[in-house]
């Protein structure tokens, strides 16, 4: 399901330039000001591969700009441009409609209210999913010793 949701969310593009994940970026820079290109992909949850990917294009489009603090030439920082502020306000004040109802237009209220439960539940327990899981194959890989018998 979340790779649908992928799938279909990557086939969006806002007024003929811009997809989702790049107008996260876009929108992150904006809201967040200028950030190194570690701290945006963290920023934003994307891979540094993805991100790195997404801001070329971003900045081949004129959307962002590649920066040096004259205190430290070694970084850079990735900030918005005008083109992109301008962008991102156009966006704000075109009429178009939240979307997220097309999704769930077809659920009644309680199926709703469900729904809401049941993910912030999932969400929830996801912290340390990881950790719990390598636990458990680790533990499983580990032979048992007589002593433990």
């Amino acid at each position: 399901m979340i790779r649908k949701f992928v799938v279909e969310r990557d086939k969006v593009v806002i007024a003929g330039e811009l997809n989702l994940p790049q107008l996260v970026v876009l929108g992150t820079l904006n809201f967040k000001g200028p950030h190194k290109a570690g701290e945006l992909a963290e920023a934003t949850d994307f891979s540094p591969s993805m991100l790195t990917a997404l801001c070329n294009k971003l900045v081949d489009g004129g959307y962002i700009e590649r920066t040096r603090p004259e205190e430290d030439r070694r970084t850079v920082l990735l900030a918005i441009s005008a083109k992109g502020k301008e962008f991102i306000e156009t966006l704000s004040r075109s009429k178009r409609k939240d979307k997220a109802p097309y999704l769930f237009e077809e659920f009644n209220e309680e199926e709703l209210k469900l729904l809401l439960n049941f993910s912030g539940r999932i969400l929830k327990r996801l912290d340390g999913f990881s950790e719990a899981i390598m636990a458990e194959i680790e533990q499983a890989l580990t032979p048992e010793r007589p002593a433990d018998k």
